[in-house]
């Protein structure tokens, strides 16, 4: 079988990147009967691993010429394929072939309110049934979202959980140790990441005599976002300039697996996630993890973490406190998360989603 998939999404930085790079890494691995043809608008080929099964394909972009649904399905079709992929929501608008879509952010409102989003999620809604033969999203919180916001059934979208690359299992990755004792965060600047909150939690935990730092890990991803200078803003309001490191964006996961490792926790103080990667990653670092109790979170967190209302400053600050004074609580945390993370074990994952292409490959 022949399959395509659209894999510009593998030049980000941020949790769904590593997601696709780690779908093309374990189908590379795992599967022996099919071959993958990996469609990009940039010429550089250096994230797909060697593997007789991948083929890179640079379809170049054009000024003024929509690239997903123009070039894309245009240069697709010399390739004869049997199925296409879509690994992050972006689809053709016209069916080209049968597709399958994997739908990460279905929800655009409060948090997503520029126009450009709203126009996005019109277009979903008009022609994702049209042109989706499967729909898989990656929680069951998603698929409620999906199927209300869309308007498919729910019996109709397959689950299939984000997986986990391996690097983060890597024993021999050492913690970061030049940082001192420190307390993490890993994501972007937009509001629904609640940093503001996360930073006034974090300046009662100063003002009470904790010398833990606040390191900072992630930036701006799209243009309506703040910037890192506006968080620092936000620091140097609070009196925290001396308490927070900011890091930038950390590409290298092998730094990232290491800053993990260096943590005395992470703090994950979401107000939205269609799943959270970032606690999945912490976990396999054995680094222990406080967390929003709202939206997929909890679904994926499990019993590993402990909860916060991420609306509330204090109980944030009282749940970070918390880890900083039970060492008993975090070992198990730690041990509970190592247990947790086998739900999402890539080469079990990635046999079902080679399934539901093979699936849908077969549909008439």
């Amino acid at each position: 079988m022949r399959i395509g998939i659209e894999a510009n999404g593998v030049f980000g930085w941020r949790g769904p990147s590593r997601n696709i790079n780690s779908i093309i890494q374990v189908l590379g691995e795992i599967d022996k009967e099919n071959e993958y043809y990996l469609f990009t608008g940039q010429s550089s080929m250096d994230y797909i691993p060697k593997k007789d099964n991948l083929h890179p394909i640079c379809v170049p972009s054009k000024k003024n010429i929509p690239w997903l649904s123009v070039s894309l399905p245009l240069a697709v079709r010399k390739y004869k394929l049997d199925v296409f992929l879509f690994p992050q929501a972006n689809f053709w608008l016209w069916k080209a072939m049968k597709s399958v879509v994997i739908i990460r952010t279905s929800t655009l409102g409060a948090f997503f309110p520029t126009k450009i989003d709203y126009l996005q999620l019109w277009l979903k809604k008009r022609k994702l049934r049209k042109i989706a033969d499967n729909v898989i999203v990656c929680s069951d919180f998603n698929a409620g979202q999906v199927a209300v916001n869309l308007k498919i059934k729910r019996e109709e979208i397959e689950v299939i959980y984000n997986g986990i690359a391996p690097t983060f299992m890597d024993p021999d990755i050492f913690p970061r140790k030049d940082l001192g004792n420190y307390i993490l965060y890993v994501g972007g600047t937009e509001p629904r990441k609640n940093l503001k909150r996360l930073l006034e939690a974090f300046k009662i935990l100063v003002k009470k005599g904790y010398k833990e730092r606040l390191v900072l890990v992630g930036g701006k991803y799209v243009k309506s976002e703040p910037t890192l200078t506006d968080i620092e803003k936000i620091v140097i309001e609070l009196g925290l300039k001396e308490k927070v490191i900011f890091m930038g964006v950390v590409k290298d996961i092998k730094k990232l697996a290491g800053l993990y490792k260096g943590a005395r926790q992470l703090v994950f103080p979401s107000l939205w996630e269609e799943f959270g990667m970032i606690p999945v990653e912490a976990m396999a670092c054995g680094c222990p993890v406080a967390a929003s109790n709202i939206s997929s979170i909890p679904e994926v967190v499990g019993d590993a973490g402990l909860f916060f209302d991420p609306y509330n400053v204090e109980d944030m600050a009282c749940k970070m406190e918390l880890m900083l004074n039970d060492s008993l609580l975090c070992a198990e945390l730690i041990k509970k998360g190592k247990e947790r993370i086998k739900m999402f074990d890539w080469k079990i994952l990635g046999r079902k989603l080679i399934s539901v292409l093979e699936e849908t490959a077969k549909k008439r």
